[in-house]
């Protein structure tokens, strides 16, 4: 049988399930979504005219029930209405449906429309435009204020920590590791101490370069 244009992404789209099993469960699960979408040049009763008999023949059957098979596996439902127009031969002048649009089940439920937009055709085109409108909702996170190192003055910095060291109780020698546990606590407390009065907070927006100091801002 002649092979379609289209057999080569078939084949990698199934190569791509087989090689990504485990990565693919997370969106069977609801935590991810997965769209098909484009040109699969396939003839089939499922999403053609019922009445245009000229487009199913035995091969273009054989053809399509490939994609179906491959659309099966995947767990994925046809969005766009059977029947829609899609394609206008360029010689008949006759319609029929050639580009699909494949949503995972559990994804359909965020589908808000999709259809042709049969007013936007351009000069020489034979294939309408597609307009898939989803509703995604992504998860947002609040950034808290981080400390902000990269401008502080490490001389009142030095001043302030030693000030905190003269505040802690002295050590003449370790003898134990009750001891060395206090004094780790303490000096924990005096870094803590001076880390609160010395070092401001920058708050992280959309914006925030991890690069940037005080060097580009004063230039």
């Amino acid at each position: 049988m002649k092979v379609r244009a289209s057999d080569e992404t078939i084949s990698l789209l199934t190569d791509y399930h087989c090689r990504n099993k485990d990565a693919l469960e997370r969106i069977l699960m609801g935590e991810a979504h997965m769209l098909w979408l484009g040109d699969f040049n396939r003839y089939h009763p499922i999403w053609d005219n019922l009445k245009d008999m000229r487009l199913f023949t035995n091969e273009a059957t054989e053809a399509a029930e490939k994609l179906i098979k491959v659309v099966a596996n995947a767990r994925l439902k046809l969005m766009l209405l059977s029947g829609t127009p899609m394609h206008k031969h360029n010689v008949t002048k006759h319609w029929s449906r050639l580009d699909q649009v494949f949503l995972l089940e559990h994804s359909s439920k965020t589908l808000i429309s999709c259809n042709t937009l049969l007013g936007e055709r351009g000069i020489n085109m034979d294939h309408l435009l597609i307009l898939t409108e989803l509703r995604l909702e992504i998860d947002t996170m609040i950034a808290e204020p981080i400390l902000n190192f990269c401008n502080a003055n490490w001389e009142e910095f030095r001043a302030e920590l030693q000030k905190q060291l003269n505040n802690s109780p002295k050590l003449a020698c370790i003898l134990d590791q009750a001891q060395l546990n206090t004094w780790c606590k303490e000096l924990m407390n005096a870094l803590q101490e001076t880390i609160h009065a010395e070092v401001t907070t920058v708050k992280i927006t959309t914006k925030s370069k991890h690069w940037w100091t005080k060097q580009p801002s004063q230039l």
